[in-house]
């Protein structure tokens, strides 16, 4: 497995491997956070599996986002390890005493995900999403 930049073109190769019926809506925010030095992907084998970044909001505390292939399941243990290490060292480079990320109360995939990253749930938002449904805070403390 191997770390490679980002670039907006894997989140819509990703967006389209999607197959579970979860349509993201959120790419112009990806497009506009897209520059930012602190987003990643993690190929296999030269295949895309997973890209995330952590936007800054304010001093120590960042937003996180991620979009995993489906086929991340296939070495979810070793790209679990990189993922978490990948955190930790943005962690310190950026200074994040806090990253957080929201999921989509009903995409149970995203929220395992976050939870396997390190983060806890910290309640639900309600109506928080482009069309009104609710999400998971979750959040990561170094």
């Amino acid at each position: 497995m191997k770390l490679i930049d980002f670039i907006p073109d894997h989140a819509v190769e990703l967006q389209h491997h999607l197959t579970d019926g979860d349509v993201r809506k959120d790419s112009a925010y990806i497009e506009e956070i897209a520059n930012h030095k602190s987003n990643w992907s993690l190929t296999d084998n030269g295949h895309l599996i997973f890209s995330s970044g952590v936007y800054p909001l304010w001093d120590g505390v960042g937003e996180a986002w991620f979009l995993p292939a489906l086929t991340l399941t296939k070495n979810k243990l070793s790209a679990i390890k990189i993922i978490r290490k990948k955190l930790e060292e943005l962690s310190n480079e950026f200074g994040f005493r806090r990253i957080q990320a929201t999921c989509d109360a009903e995409i149970e995939r995203d929220i395992r995900f976050a939870k396997f990253f390190g983060f806890q749930s910290e309640g639900r938002l309600r109506r928080y999403g482009l069309e009104g449904q609710d999400y998971i805070m979750m959040a990561r403390l170094f």
